[in-house]
């Protein structure tokens, strides 16, 4: 490791504070000034980038990875905001779906950090959040390597997310469901507000296949600020779906008369509704005068890759499903998912940790649906749950817990012990748990963070 890289990540975790919001919370956490401030002490990056952004409940990510992987594909310089990082933070700042290096990425933080020190001596705003600075990074990064377009996936909510400062050519939202309730709001129209949150004056926005109560919601906010509104399921018409098992799922579409095949390497119907809009994205911005062939643009997602959802990890006879359902809406897909997969699903081992901000419950009740042995855990995160604080939560619901772990190590060393020849594991709660479980099945060595408190 690039040693100056370790002392970077360190001084950027300085700016976490995972026990208490007395570092941030001088005008509350949320808001966009403390971002709006660092940009413009660092130039104003985002107001000279071509950007898409993209929020939503589900699927947002996957999204992004298909309209960058296409866009790439078409002969342009990408670069992809995305959240969470699986397995390095590097991943997060992506130019041409290739994580940043280590030295560009302590480069960034070194030339950013007198900014963020001003903010904070500026006294009247509180200090930059470990998010707000790496937003504030990519964009940076993004205009040094003068990308064609940046693929801006939101972190959280819309409205108030780090991302919402830019002004992008198109914005996309993908399937809202019920999640972050303490920070989002209780009811599904309220998500829905926080996310049309990224709809800007005169700025075209697609919307995935939505709930009628979501649509409506976002309809009103998009008409309100004049930004027409396309459904991806009145632009891209998908027919003779196929499931190609663990090699996710191709299909046949057709855009103003024409017919062409997409193949999808990421598994799981819900996937092929994440490439629609995708498509419909894409076809919009061609329609703005932006070069992108549909053949180029299909061969790009059909070579994509993207961890930790829905992910197949196999060895030595063992085989582990690692996804990062969190909700009840990931929950239902995930089953869908494991049903498409898996011809005959018995005794199925399901290790499960969940992090602060979801309902635990909702996962578990979905994956209850083909009994499973359920063993807790509990990821390196830490905003993950305490094992014993889960179990309680879980046993009051009256949902029958096999054991609990300390660790996701120990985790799949129990389920392994646990599993028949025709058993499955699933690994799921949490992108990081199913990050650590990949971690462990295919010996990558962890990035441990330093978390200083100041």
């Amino acid at each position: 490791m690039y040693k100056p890289y370790k002392q970077a990540v360190t001084k950027l975790m300085t700016l976490a504070n995972f026990e208490s919001t007395t570092k941030t919370n001088i005008k509350g956490n949320f808001h966009l000034e403390r971002i709006t401030r660092l940009l413009k002490y660092i130039g104003d990056p985002h107001a000279s980038i071509s950007s898409i952004h993209v929020a939503g409940t589900k699927g947002k990510g996957s999204t992004c990875v298909m309209i960058s992987s296409a866009l790439i594909s078409c002969g342009y310089q990408v670069g992809f905001f995305s959240s969470p990082s699986i397995h390095k933070i590097t991943e997060r700042i992506a130019l041409n779906n290739r994580p940043i290096s280590e030295e560009d990425f302590t480069d960034e933080i070194n030339e950013l950090w007198p900014a963020v020190v001003k903010i904070t001596d500026d006294g009247d705003i509180g200090s930059i959040t470990v998010f707000e600075m790496l937003t504030a990074m990519s964009l940076h990064y993004f205009k040094k390597k003068s990308v064609d377009f940046a693929v801006m996936e939101v972190g959280l909510g819309g409205r108030l997310d780090s991302t919402n400062v830019i002004r992008p050519l198109l914005s996309v939202i993908t399937p809202i469901s019920i999640d972050h309730v303490d920070v989002l709001g209780k009811t599904i129209e309220s998500i829905a507000l926080e996310k049309a949150g990224i709809i800007k004056e005169g700025v075209p926005t697609v919307l995935s296949d939505q709930l009628p109560v979501v649509g409506k919601v976002i309809g009103r906010y998009a008409k309100r600020h004049k930004s027409p509104v396309y459904n991806s399921t009145d632009i891209i018409k998908i027919t003779d779906q196929k499931n190609l098992k663990r090699s996710g799922s191709s299909f046949l579409f057709s855009l103003n008369k024409r017919k062409l095949k997409c193949n999808v390497p990421l598994v799981g119907p819900h996937q092929v509704d994440n490439a629609r809009t995708a498509l419909a994205s894409l076809a919009k911005l061609s329609e703005m005068g932006i070069k992108i062939p549909l053949e180029k643009a299909t061969e790009g997602i059909s070579k994509l890759k993207w961890p930790a959802r829905g992910q197949v990890i196999r060895k030595n006879k063992l085989e582990i499903f690692a996804d990062g359902a969190h909700n009840k809406a990931s929950g239902i897909a995930l089953l869908k998912t494991l049903k498409s997969l898996y011809k005959n699903i018995t005794n199925p081992i399901l290790i499960y940790g969940s992090g602060y901000g979801h309902d635990p419950s909702e996962v578990i009740n979905e994956i209850l649906r083909i009994n499973p042995i359920i063993v807790l855990t509990r990821s390196r995160h830490p905003k993950s749950i305490p094992v014993e604080e889960l179990e309680r939560e879980l046993l009051q619901l009256k949902i029958p817990i096999y054991a609990t772990t300390k660790n996701t190590k120990l985790a799949v060393a129990l389920a392994t012990k646990l599993r028949t020849n025709d058993s499955i594991i699933i690994a799921t709660g949490s992108l990081f748990v199913a990050g650590e479980i990949i971690e462990i099945m295919n010996n990558i060595k962890p990035e441990l963070y330093q978390f200083i408190k100041n």
